[in-house]
């Protein structure tokens, strides 16, 4: 047969060519999302070209089917499960291409169904406060999972109308380390209904497991109608996945979704975190009657699930709960990810934040807000509030450091130059200790420096002088020096000017009266809108013949000014 590419396999330009094997993603749902990789392209590509035909008994058979995308991903559907399928793929850019790969998939004939063999949470075995789900190789190939579900009051159910609400997930897990059976995979669900069978779905599978399937060791999943479908997400390059998953390993699993509803249509934005490494993925309703495709994004419930597909997973702990506005969810966006001890610092500051910044808050009022955590059995964590005076006082205050200490992590603070105030959580599983080691402030000591004189110079040698002399301990430089005189000259020196005068002789000018003066070698302008003065003294005398009047007048402050 004759493929559209005319059999070039070297292509005409050689930047446009690929260097990766492409991704192949089987939804299992007959559908296939190919990523092709143009990380290491010289020339950038204006569209991607896929060819599509059947391969039965090793040979191409029947019409071919083909598609092109102006981005890195192109789609196929209605497929037909239990068949294989070859993958003509190249770049283009203009009348130029590159070389092309063929890859040969085989599709899945399963379709999952998401629930199955599930289990109430407070049905499931418990040892040292960690909840262990497992799942036989018969479960796993028969497409059942070992789910076990919690609902968690701390969620609120979607209302009705346009909302923008904000949620926040997260758990930690292990999954087992078998060298007989090293194909582990576990998941955590959220917005969780109908028994599992409609939800949101981070995955997370075993190098080795996602390998034999040709999948992604981290996806976000979808379950709706009894059916699993993969959301598209950010690892769109193999630069850009979740690489090297194994068992025996702690993954800490964060996930952040903004739910809107704007005139009846709905949108999830998902922001994933494990061990650091960040992801994001969207869903959200649209309609296409050409092709009769409908999705429908899923709405926020109470209920959420904890998920082993293969093998053996333990989960440490699981948390839902709202975060209050859209400001801070922004900001947990940049920082809340960061994690040293159990939880990361999105949760902490959402579960923990009222007590440090109300420290009036009670006992009972102080717990996470209705129960949006469940530890797995009866565990107690410490907050420990520090209230200390500074060896050397004054002084000033940077940080507080709890060394290498990462099980203490710090709520809050209150410095200032002689104490301070911290608020610390044992964020671990064991206790841990506290001394000068592990938690200690650290800063700058204010100290004597010396007397530093400054005098500023005279505006002008006709200006009353009045001399101010201010002494302070507090002032640690030269600079601070000059800045504070500069302001004391500007503000406070010479805005009450005494001026001494000599005029013709004038008896009609007694004390108490307003005046203008114009001089303007004293800087005296005579605009009566700019300055004025009043007479506090009068002397009349007569000399040279003629009257001579002296006066005293002392600058006041009007309105207008």
């Amino acid at each position: 047969m004759s493929y559209p590419f005319k059999e070039d396999y070297a292509g005409t330009l050689n930047s446009l060519n690929l260097r990766r094997m492409p991704e192949i993603v089987d939804n299992m749902d007959g559908s296939v999302d190919i990523i092709i990789d143009n990380s290491f392209m010289t020339s950038s590509p204006t569209l991607y070209r896929v060819v599509r035909q059947q391969i039965i008994n090793g040979v191409p058979s029947g019409s071919t089917e083909e598609k092109t995308s102006s981005t890195n991903i192109v789609s196929y559907s209605g497929l037909s499960g239990g068949t294989t399928h070859r993958f003509l793929i190249r770049a283009e850019n203009g009348v130029d291409y590159g070389n092309y790969i063929s890859i040969d998939k085989y599709i899945s004939k399963y379709t999952l169904l998401a629930g199955s063999g599930s289990l109430l949470l407070n049905e499931s075995s418990q040892t040292k406060s960690l909840l262990e789900l497992s799942n036989s190789k018969e479960n796993f190939k028969a497409k059942k999972w070992a789910t076990a579900y919690k609902q968690f009051d701390s969620i609120t159910a979607a209302g009705s109308g346009d909302i923008d609400t904000f949620y926040n997930f997260g758990t930690a897990l292990y999954m087992d380390s078998n060298f007989d059976n090293p194909n582990q995979s576990a998941a955590i669900g959220f917005f969780i209904s109908n028994g599992g069978q409609k939800g949101y779905y981070l995955s997370l599978e075993t190098t080795t497991l996602a390998a034999s399937a040709n999948k992604k060791e981290l996806r976000i999943m979808k379950a709706s109608g009894g059916s699993l479908t993969s959301l598209k997400d950010s690892q769109t390059t193999i630069a850009e996945s979740l690489n090297g998953v194994y068992g025996g390993r702690e993954y800490l699993v964060n996930i952040k979704v903004r739910f809107t509803r704007k005139n009846d249509i709905k949108t999830v934005r998902i922001y994933g975190s494990v061990n650091g490494y960040k992801f994001t993925a969207t869903d959200t309703d649209f309609e296409d009657t050409e092709e009769k495709i409908k999705n429908v994004a899923i709405q926020p419930t109470k209920q959420i699930a904890l998920v082993c597909q293969s093998g053996k997973v333990a989960f440490d702990y699981v948390y839902a709960t709202e975060i209050k506005d859209q400001e801070t969810f922004n900001r947990l966006q940049t920082v809340g990810s960061i994690q040293n001890g159990i939880f990361s610092n999105d949760f902490l500051e959402v579960g923990f934040g009222d007590i440090v910044y109300n420290p009036n808050t009670s006992e009972d009022s102080s717990l996470i807000p209705a129960n949006g955590i469940d530890e797995f059995g009866t565990t107690v964590r410490e907050i420990y509030t520090a209230k200390l005076k500074f060896d050397t006082r004054p002084a000033f205050p940077i940080n507080v450091s709890t060394g290498l200490n990462t099980g203490a992590t710090l709520l809050g603070s209150r410095m200032g130059n002689f104490d301070a105030e911290v608020y610390l959580l044992n964020n671990s599983s064991t206790t841990i200790p506290l001394d000068g080691s592990s938690l200690y402030i650290y800063g700058n000591t204010l100290s004597d420096s010396g007397q530093l004189e400054y005098k500023t110079n005279d505006t002008s040698e006709y200006v009353y002088k009045e001399p101010i002399i201010f002494e302070t301990k507090w002032i640690q430089n030269l600079e601070d020096v000059e800045s504070l005189a500069a302001w004391i000259k500007q503000n406070v020196v010479n805005k009450g000017k005494i001026v001494d005068l000599e005029i013709f002789g004038n008896p009609a000018i007694s004390v108490g009266e307003i005046i203008t003066i114009k001089y303007s070698y004293a800087g005296l302008s005579g605009d009566s809108n700019i300055e004025r003065f009043i007479v506090t003294g009068v002397i009349q005398e007569y000399k040279n013949g003629g009257l001579s009047t002296r006066l005293t007048a002392r600058k006041i402050h009007f309105s207008n000014v």
